[in-house]
């Protein structure tokens, strides 16, 4: 039997095939490595917007239920009595003021909600939860948002007017603070159910120290 020798050529060409399926997997290696990290960054930059977001539904789910709700109970009952009041004395309520605190002290918030859509990173949030989240932010910001700015036109409009207030003035502020107050009470209660959707609920945020 004859015995093949291996030339000088057939090493080389061996060495230069090793050589080049070495750099192609370095190379496919780098690639991986880098989409992994750029992968990862996006995913913790995602959750970080997600976190901000539950934060600031967390913020205004407190206010709603610890202050707005107490607050504008309040305001119904003092307009409703001066209106007994001034159906059964005219004369002694006329200069009676027409709200007896402010309407509100502090706003609630939509500034994650805004960045997260501003800068995208709602499109790498499944589809269900994202607008899940968008439905409850829409109707504090439109239909809630549009009374609220009814209701402080309407007490401009009458606070301003040098004649005493009316009874008809305020059995109006009346039917808008109520209109108002069951708009928060809806809110509040979307406000609820989202808080207690398991992507929030489950959500890993990182506490600042």
């Amino acid at each position: 039997m004859s015995e093949t020798k291996k030339t000088p050529d057939s090493n080389k060409v061996r060495d230069w095939i090793i050589e080049s399926v070495l750099i192609c997997v370095s190379i496919l290696l780098a690639f991986a490595l880098t989409n992994w990290g750029e992968q990862r960054t996006l995913d913790e930059r995602t959750q970080s917007v997600m976190c901000n977001i539950r934060d600031e539904m967390a913020f205004n789910y407190d206010l709603l239920s610890n202050d707005y709700q107490t607050r504008h109970q309040g305001l119904i009952a003092y307009v409703e009595n001066t209106i007994e009041r001034a159906e059964q004395e005219p004369e002694a309520t006329r200069s009676q003021p027409l709200i007896d605190r402010p309407i509100l002290i502090e706003n609630l918030r939509s500034t994650a909600w805004t960045l997260a859509l501003e800068t995208g990173y709602l499109l790498h949030v499944d589809f269900k939860s994202a607008t899940t989240v968008a439905a409850v932010y829409e109707l504090q910001e439109k239909s809630y948002k549009k009374t609220f700015e009814r209701v402080v036109e309407t007490l401009f409009a009458n606070l301003t007017l040098e004649e005493p207030i009316t009874v008809k003035q305020r059995k109006e502020i009346l039917v808008l603070l109520r209109e108002w107050y069951l708009q928060e009470k809806y809110l509040l209660n979307n406000y609820s159910d989202l808080m207690k959707q398991p992507f929030i609920e489950g959500m890993q945020c990182k506490k600042e120290a």
